[in-house]
């Protein structure tokens, strides 16, 4: 018999206490010692610092009576209180000033505008002080031009707040918002269409300022290979984002193509599909930057959408700092092909989609690198953390807890690694979750100074309505399966079915930490391992206490990763 499988059953015969020395045998000393874990405590999350904003106050004096615009003189249209209507179109240079955005309103009522104000290719315009409504979209802006809005409302507007070249490649313009609000766009009614701001290759700014009440975006950004999008949204408000017929409207703020976009000091909630996607799929590379964000509440719909909530998908560098995501749908934060570098990050409540799928606290895909620092997901659904495929995931100082089954009572991972990615953990724990604490599948993973403990059975399990392995608990904390393989110094066990659950994997020690085993129904099961006695190599100088054995070999049901 294996001499591994020998020391193993010393401990089943009755000696539940005690470690692996290096000759194999097990030695005693103080219960107190023995049965104490290294407390961790991961640095909690910094919370974002979100915006200060003063109110912007629309027209709402009606608009009968309205008398026409007056003529520009001196390049300026200067307006009193009141109602002013008719349509401007800028071929130069023109500024328009109102009495306070509660008190003038330009109104455009002519529906074959482009907009209520105009801006032709080349030329500047400066906005202040006024309300813009009207039956075509706020302002249309032609490339090359440069547009300053201050102290505005644009409401009660159709189809679009500003849209800045159409989306077109060329574009060149520039355009400033502060100190306004852009909300209530009524949809095109041939398209659904509404947003508030649409805007091709250019640069644009959004400082101290509201977005509410479109269907489609609040911001959407069109980028190309030789051309960026350029964009800087801060201390603003964003909300209410309802949804319209295609995929991807729905979404606060979306980039498709090459990018720069920062977004700090920001709020962004209710929002159907998702709170922030950047695509890049372009030869060049995104650079996003995310300081103090807080996102909140994915709207739940009867349409057959995927959601997500922070999306990264493409060749896109971000560096994210401070940002809180809550009550998403399908997930926290997504990255597919992206370099993410983040810290001080809480992901709190991700619910699977309208499709009833995904669910991911935080889901990393092909191609992603992550390093984090201060994570904090928690209430997800499915998998607190997914990584998937050619992909690597530093984490350190992290918290992944409370992780819930799906709708059919399947699952509830806290960290769920597969299919060739790598997962390195430093100082973290991975509490109260369903099924596994950690399962890997065809992959490695790395855990420095981790403790897994309390790990739950599916809820299908409970309620007996299991479709896969209904007759099995789970509840592991730690899950191998199909060649995967994990590194350890100095982390803790606790309060689970089988403490490590493995099948034809394998396990090494890094530096000289230990493993304790405590207070689990089995500290370690094992089959088809190939090398016992690297295996008993790993696992000498480890603590076992208060289980119910020590070392089983049963066979159990494996998933197939997620």
């Amino acid at each position: 018999m294996n001499r591994f499988i020998l020391i193993m059953l010393l401990f089943l015969s009755g000696c539940s206490e005690g470690r692996f020395v290096s000759d194999g045998e097990p030695e005693h000393s103080d219960e107190d010692e023995i049965c104490s874990s290294v407390e961790i405590k991961p640095g909690p999350p910094d919370r974002p610092v979100l915006p200060e904003i003063d109110g912007i106050p629309e027209y709402s004096g009606g608009y009968d009576n309205c008398k026409a615009l007056p003529e520009i003189k001196n390049g300026m249209i200067e307006l009193d209180r009141g109602c002013f209507k008719g349509c401007i179109v800028i071929p130069g240079e023109l500024t328009v000033t109102g009495a306070g955005s509660g008190e003038t309103v330009i109104f455009c009522d002519d529906p074959q505008k482009n907009g209520a104000i105009e801006l032709m290719q080349g030329s500047k315009a400066v906005i202040t002080d006024v309300t813009v409504s009207g039956v075509t979209r706020g302002m249309y802006v032609d490339p090359q031009s440069y547009l300053t809005v201050e102290k505005i409302a644009i409401s009660n507007v159709v189809k679009g707040g500003i849209n800045v070249c159409n989306g077109e490649s060329f574009c060149k313009s520039r355009v400033s918002i502060s100190n306004s609000e852009i909300s209530h766009v009524t949809p095109d009614e041939n398209s659904g269409v509404s947003y508030g701001i649409s805007m091709g290759p250019g640069v644009l700014t959004v400082k101290n300022s509201k977005l509410s009440g479109f269907n489609s975006f609040a911001v959407a950004l069109w980028g190309d290979v030789s051309n960026k999008a350029e964009t800087v949204i801060e201390n603003s408000v964003i909300s209410d984002v309802y949804g319209g017929k295609t995929a991807f409207e729905g979404t606060a703020v979306y980039s498709e193509g090459l990018s720069n976009v920062t977004v700090k000091r920001t709020e962004i909630e209710n929002a159907a599909v998702s709170f922030i996607y950047i695509s890049s799929e372009t030869a060049g590379t995104s650079e996003i930057f995310i300081e103090d964000v807080s996102m909140n509440n994915i709207i739940a719909q009867d349409q057959d959408k995927e959601q997500g909530g922070l999306v990264l998908d493409g060749n896109i560098d971000a560096v994210i700092k401070r940002i809180e995501v809550s009550d998403s749908r399908g997930y926290g934060i997504f990255s597919k092909n992206a370099v993410i570098a983040g810290e001080d990050i809480s992901i709190s409540g991700v619910s699977s989609d309208s499709k009833g799928e995904n669910g991911f606290g935080m889901a990393l895909f092909d191609g992603s690198s992550s390093v984090l620092s201060r994570l904090k997901i928690e209430k997800g659904t499915v998998a607190g953390l997914f990584i998937d495929g050619l992909c690597k995931a530093e984490v350190g100082n992290f918290v992944i807890n409370e992780t819930v089954s799906d709708a059919s009572g399947e699952f509830g991972i806290g960290a769920a690694v597969q299919e060739e990615a790598e997962l390195i953990m430093d100082t973290g724990i991975i509490d109260s979750n369903r099924e596994s604490g950690v399962m890997v599948y065809n992959a490695s993973v790395t855990a420095v100074n981790v403790a897994v403990k309390d790990t739950g059975p599916r809820k299908c399990h409970i309620e007996k309505t299991c479709g896969f392995a209904p007759g099995t608990p789970f509840g592991h904390g730690i899950s191998l399966y199909h060649g995967s393989a994990m590194s350890f110094s100095g982390i803790t066990i606790s309060g689970n079915s089988n403490g490590i659950n493995m099948e034809s994997s394998e396990i090494s020690r890094k530096y000289h930490g230990k493993i304790s085993f405590i207070g689990n129904a089995s500290a370690v099961n094992a089959w088809d391992i190939e090398w016992l006695s690297e295996l008993e190599k790993a696992l000498a100088g480890s603590v076992f206490c208060g289980n119910g054995s020590i070392f089983t070999t049963d066979t159990q049901p494996v998933r197939d990763g997620i």
